[in-house]
């Protein structure tokens, strides 16, 4: 972190990202680097990289979304399964925003990317 004229600034330099395991409900799914978790008046802000391969997790991970996550697909492929049955592909271009609440599970196709912000 970078503090100019009393503003933080956050970066994440490609030539210097560790990875870390994600843990979900005590499960390791995938890798994550965080960019930036802090704790504001306003609330909480999470926001990082997060990778994933098809093989880590073959029957899917729950995606349960505790604060609004939105994010931006790097690269790759997912798919995720909503309550009702519905499939919705995730690709790598798109970006996508789930409001706190939401909840799917969530299966990688192909070695997945994403670019994440969780308010």
């Amino acid at each position: 972190m970078t503090n100019i004229n009393t503003v933080d600034i956050f970066q994440l330099s490609q030539n210097a990202l560790q990875w870390e395991p994600y843990l979900i409900e005590g499960e390791e799914s995938g890798q994550v680097v965080l960019l930036r978790q802090t704790e504001e008046e306003r609330g909480m802000v999470v926001a990082g990289l997060w990778k994933h391969t098809s093989g880590e997790n073959p029957n899917g991970i729950p995606f349960n979304v505790a604060g609004s996550e939105s994010f931006h697909v790097i690269n790759g492929a997912a798919e995720l399964t909503l309550k009702n049955g519905e499939v919705l592909k995730i690709e790598a271009g798109n970006s996508y925003s789930f409001a706190a609440g939401f909840s799917g599970n969530w299966k990688t196709i192909t070695p997945f990317s994403k670019f994440f912000v969780i308010t």
